[in-house]
């Protein structure tokens, strides 16, 4: 990264992890210069299954940010860049006009899933998936997660075919809340843990 304004000095992280979300702030060096850590609420609504509520994290994610800057004395205006790292295949849905989360975020031990990747190996998808995706079919990826909450959600899958929600990893829903709604993305090493990623393309 090339430092191309002297005042700005500084690289707010984020690590948006399983069970909490830390916030540091690095100077040019890669010396640590403030670090906070905001834990969120595990969830266990029913066997097997594992969530996260996505509001908890966005409020804990901009509060770290605050507070990381309010201790260390530092500006906005004093940051360079941003960066976020994230755990992987947890994956939410929300309303794009709301800004809303349909559901809790389906967390990646979550095993909702198992039962329509069982049935996908038993009608021999198993080899084309891993062939495009490089991922054997588990309910550990995103895939199944995200079909689980479209199809269990009342009105989710009417509102999906007007165009109306958006899906993505932990990485896609801070984005998309730090931007205001102008920014839904991701990045490889988060959309190939997901099960919907084709690397040949």
């Amino acid at each position: 990264m090339e430092w191309k304004d002297n005042q700005k000095k500084f690289i707010l992280a984020i690590d948006q992890s399983t069970s909490a979300t830390k916030v540091m702030l690095f100077d040019k060096k890669a010396k640590l210069v403030y670090r906070i850590s905001l834990p969120h609420q595990q969830y266990y609504p029913a066997d097997g299954f594992v969530e996260h509520d996505p509001e908890e994290i966005f409020a804990n994610t901009v509060n770290g940010m605050v507070e990381v800057l309010l201790q260390s004395g530092k500006m906005v205006s004093d940051i360079a860049a941003v960066s976020v790292t994230n755990q992987r295949e947890t994956s939410l849905i929300w309303d794009k006009t709301t800004g809303k989360p349909i559901a809790n975020a389906a967390v990646w031990q979550c095993q909702r899933g198992a039962d329509f990747c069982k049935r996908l190996k038993e009608r021999g998808y198993g080899p084309m998936i891993q062939e495009k995706t490089g991922l054997i079919v588990d309910p550990y990826f995103s895939a199944s997660k995200l079909r689980w909450i479209i199809n269990q959600v009342d009105g989710a899958k009417e509102k999906a075919q007007k165009g109306d929600l958006l899906l993505g990893t932990m990485d896609s829903w801070l984005l998309w809340k730090l931007s205001n709604g102008k920014v839904h993305a991701t990045d490889f090493s988060n959309a190939c843990r997901t099960m919907l990623f084709n690397g040949h393309l």
